[in-house]
């Protein structure tokens, strides 16, 4: 039985993520992506060409992907383009926009997927172009028409690129910059029938080079830290300190387990408030 429904039967899990439901919010710049009535809403802000975004789509993504094909999770996407502006040409801004075209083709989840299984590969030819990003379509069954390829051709959702970029640079409350990427919140159910609890992890800032994770819940099996990262605990903080060994660097998703966890906090990128510098093997 389902609570978050009433008491209603649970319904089935969905069988991949062709069958996600995907459409676009009422604010016109948030993407939503898994069943509508999931107990649990994830933000996630994330711009295309951000190697740290890379690296959480490859490591803590998939945990996250489970869980919206489980019905437990729903996922919120803000698509940030400031990269551009920070390494040169303007892949980002290609990028968000063919993710935006591929929403109208219901091919969203399975495109965003491609997109970072590949980046690093683009970035090294220069950053994403019109022809990348239809030669990446390619790997998505029936996403190329010419409806899509017209969309990513002509920009035609470069209004929808500017406002989710804004969107993207209010989150960031005082600093105009954002709040950094990958940034995640998350509302879920505090306890039965008593509202909710916000949830957080952190972000990996390319001005600062800083990436911290914060997560608040009753229910601490739901936030699992960075597998990049090695978890030690004092009272009710949790902090993840950079691993030092390629093998903590593959060590899988690991469930934080025992009382709620209050803060977690990784410094998987050097020191908080360290200037920009070689990422080196801590990262």
């Amino acid at each position: 039985m389902d609570e978050a429904r009433g008491g209603t039967p649970a319904p089935p899990a969905y069988a991949g993520v062709e069958e996600l439901p995907e459409e676009l919010a009422a604010d016109g710049t948030t993407i939503v992506v898994g069943d509508p009535a999931a107990a649990t809403t994830v933000r996630l802000y994330e711009d295309p060409r951000c190697p740290f975004v890379e690296e959480f789509e490859a490591t803590g993504a998939p945990a996250l992907r489970e869980m919206t094909l489980l019905r437990e999770v729903k996922t919120e996407y803000t698509l940030a383009s400031f990269r551009d502006d920070r390494v040169g040409g303007d892949g980002s801004k290609r990028a968000v926009n063919a993710l935006r075209a591929a929403l109208d083709a219901g091919k969203f989840t399975e495109y965003h997927a491609v997109i970072f299984e590949n980046m690093t590969v683009n970035e090294l030819a220069g950053g994403y172009t019109t022809a990348s990003l239809l030669k990446l379509a390619d790997q998505v069954e029936g996403l190329r028409s010419e409806t899509f390829d017209s969309a990513v051709t002509t920009m035609k959702y470069k209004d929808f690129v500017t406002a989710s970029q804004k969107t993207y640079e209010t989150a960031g409350g005082d600093d105009p910059r954002g709040p950094g990427t990958p940034r995640l919140s998350s509302t879920a159910p505090r306890s039965r029938g008593s509202g909710t609890t916000r949830s957080s992890t952190g972000s990996c800032s390319p001005e600062s080079c800083t990436c911290t994770w914060n997560a608040t819940s009753d229910r601490p099996d739901e936030f699992r830290p960075p597998p990049t990262c090695a978890r030690r605990t004092s009272g009710d903080e949790a902090v993840l300190p950079s691993p030092s060994t390629s093998e903590e660097k593959a060590a899988p998703l690991r469930p934080i387990t025992g009382p709620p966890v209050r803060a977690v906090r990784s410094r998987c990128c050097g020191t908080l408030g360290s200037r920009p510098g070689p990422r080196g093997p801590a990262t």
